[in-house]
């Protein structure tokens, strides 16, 4: 088998798609997902992270300027992380949705009914077999 057919094998798996039923509200609805890919999960990463930046003030002999307790301090705003982490699980979900050459756009997930994009993400935590480490809003889930 040559390294391209392996890949091709190995690239179905992740566009192999799986009907779940997803109870929200007393009722069952079908859910047909994917698991994400690790290029997507790449970008889920970096709509997580952003832009975070750290800062360290060196002196003229490249050594940390400042008091020791200050010196490992970074600002970061908490409030646009968690965003970060929601856009980051909306986007999980809308490409584990996006099946059978669908594009289900992150607006529409945006508008699902509070708690639904929770139960649906746990269903693509499950099918990608995601673990702690991959994404930072899987602290909440796992």
């Amino acid at each position: 088998m040559s390294n391209l057919e392996v890949l091709e094998k190995l690239v179905a798996g992740t566009s192999a798609a799986k009907e779940v039923i997803v109870n929200f509200e007393d009722n069952d609805y079908p859910f047909k997902i994917r698991p994400l890919t690790d290029g997507e999960l790449t970008k889920l990463k970096k709509i997580e992270n952003g832009s975070l930046t750290f800062k360290v003030k060196i002196d003229d002999n490249g050594k940390r300027k400042g008091e020791p307790e200050t010196q490992n301090q970074a600002d970061i705003n908490t409030g646009e992380y968690q965003e970060r982490q929601v856009r980051a699980k909306y986007t999980a979900i809308a490409y584990s949705l996006s099946v059978d050459d669908e594009v289900f756009p992150v607006e529409k997930v945006e508008e699902f009914p509070k708690g639904l994009p929770d139960i649906v993400f746990k269903e693509v935590i499950n099918i990608s077999g995601l673990e702690a480490g991959d994404l930072a809003v899987l602290k909440n889930f796992l």
